[in-house]
């Protein structure tokens, strides 16, 4: 919930008076990434891979766009609370990644 509230030395001890290790930033001090940090960017980079290819998709008029808005939704639609019950985020990721990129080759041509 915090950018850059650090303890004294976070690059050794994380936690912060009664939070957990890391719950009060995502960087470290300096030029000083962090796991965290990393995958909240990939995260917004795939939000915007997919919202680009949506409306790219929903200008093309063709059948094969068509089909593939609705793969791409259905998808999407697929991935809610209960998802992890029978499959690891890893591999719903790794399946709309697949899918993002195969549909983008679609664009392409």
């Amino acid at each position: 919930w915090a950018y850059n509230s650090w303890p004294e030395k976070p690059v050794y001890d994380s936690r912060f008076i009664s939070w957990p290790s890391g719950d009060t930033y995502f960087v470290y001090p300096g030029a000083r990434s962090s796991i965290r940090f990393e995958k909240l960017i990939e995260g917004i980079q795939d939000y915007e891979k997919i919202r680009i290819l949506r409306y790219e998709l929903s200008q093309n008029p063709s059948m094969q766009a068509a089909e593939a808005e609705i793969r791409l939704n259905s998808y999407l639609r697929s991935i809610n609370a209960t998802s992890l019950d029978s499959v690891t985020a890893k591999d719903i990721i790794r399946h709309g990644k697949l899918l993002v990129e195969e549909i983008s080759r679609i664009q392409i041509k």
